[in-house]
């Protein structure tokens, strides 16, 4: 699932164990260079994985902010979990950050910033980042973006602090111009509707 625009994005419930007759569980799913707008609840909820990918995504989970329970979450995590790799994302901490309830392990977790907007003063696990506040990641223009505006207001400034922070010396989160390709240069305005999708599919 690569270089889409989710608006009003709740979550993506990553659930990929046969529960009923064989407890297989699938493998491979990549989430990756996705900008997720105004979505209300935890950004990723893994509840039965092997080998994730969560790389260089701009989540906007922001906006309920007094939302209730494990929600209230960057990530969320039930039932066990193996080979995870979370890396280069954007997103806001909120209140419980990784909130992990099952098994998360082994695990790769690095170069994620974490706006504290929520003034939680929390401590990031190593490798992740703390940034005070969406001022301080130094969007460039969030609040056009948020208001439903050209979402390259979610881009870093030249200025930002976290300009080529990412672990291969990108930005972290999405990278705009693979974005802008894969959506063909359709406004954001024009991109709205509802999809349902029951079975197999391959997103590219």
């Amino acid at each position: 699932i690569r270089s889409n625009l989710f608006l009003n994005f709740t979550y993506q419930k990553l659930s990929i164990k046969e529960e009923y007759e064989t407890g297989q569980v699938g493998t491979g799913v990549i989430f990756d260079n996705n900008l997720c707008t105004l979505n209300n609840a935890s950004t990723v909820q893994f509840e039965g994985t092997d080998g994730v990918t969560i790389t260089h995504n701009t989540f906007r989970n922001h906006v309920n902010e007094a939302l209730g329970g494990g929600s209230n979450a960057f990530i969320k995590v039930f039932n066990g979990n193996t080979n995870s790799l979370v890396r280069d994302n954007i997103g806001d901490w909120l209140i419980y950050g990784y909130n992990v309830i099952g098994d998360w392990s082994p695990l790769t977790r690095d170069h994620n910033f974490l706006i504290d907007n929520n003034n939680q003063n929390f401590t990031p696990p190593t490798g992740d980042t703390r940034v005070v506040n969406d001022a301080a990641m130094g969007f460039v223009n969030v609040t056009s973006a948020d208001a439903g505006g050209d979402y390259h207001g979610y881009a870093l400034a030249g200025g930002s602090t976290y300009k080529g922070a990412a672990s291969d010396g990108k930005d972290p989160g999405v990278d705009f111009a693979a974005l802008d390709a894969a959506l063909g240069g359709v406004p954001s305005s024009k991109l709205t509707g509802r999809v349902s999708v029951t079975g197999r599919v391959t997103i590219q």
